[in-house]
């Protein structure tokens, strides 16, 4: 956990003993909100605990975290980007763009299709969400890069 891995470099970094009380109490703290962010995720995502269970034991704990991340936080995260460019566009921006600008192909494409059905069955927008699904991937390989190059 953050313990053992940034407790090295937070006391490097604080100029005062007394400080490292407050700063590992919240990060002790923010840590425990970051578990049950996803425990609740992962309870939501495959519907019960009892599901939750089969998936760890079939793909384990990293399986897990790549299905939740891909298949619904991602999505979810566009969905609210694209909400947000919605409201500060006038309306002029489909919330749906934003869902589907998220790397995880062609999850993320499927799922603004599904929404836009949903709304009006005579909807077809897969081939149109795929277009910023594939400018997800792009972007999200340019910021892997560029962060690389910073501090690699």
């Amino acid at each position: 956990g953050f313990h053992a891995t940034q407790s090295p470099v937070i006391s490097k970094c604080i100029t005062s003993e007394r400080d490292g009380r407050k700063i590992f109490y919240g990060a002790m703290i923010s840590e425990s909100v970051i578990a049950l962010v996803w425990a609740a995720g992962g309870v939501a995502f495959y519907g019960a605990t009892g599901g939750l269970n089969e998936a760890l034991s079939s793909l384990g704990q990293s399986g897990v975290v790549y299905d939740i991340s891909t298949g619904m936080l991602g999505t979810v995260g566009g969905l609210l980007a694209g909400n947000v460019m919605c409201s500060l566009s006038g309306r002029k921006v489909n919330p749906l763009i934003g869902s589907a600008g998220v790397s995880a192909v062609p999850m993320a494409a499927r799922v603004s299709q599904m929404v836009g059905q949903k709304e009006n069955p005579s909807n077809f927008l897969l081939m149109h969400a795929m277009g910023p699904n594939v400018a997800g991937v792009i972007g999200s390989a340019i910021a892997a890069g560029f962060l690389l190059a910073v501090f690699g």
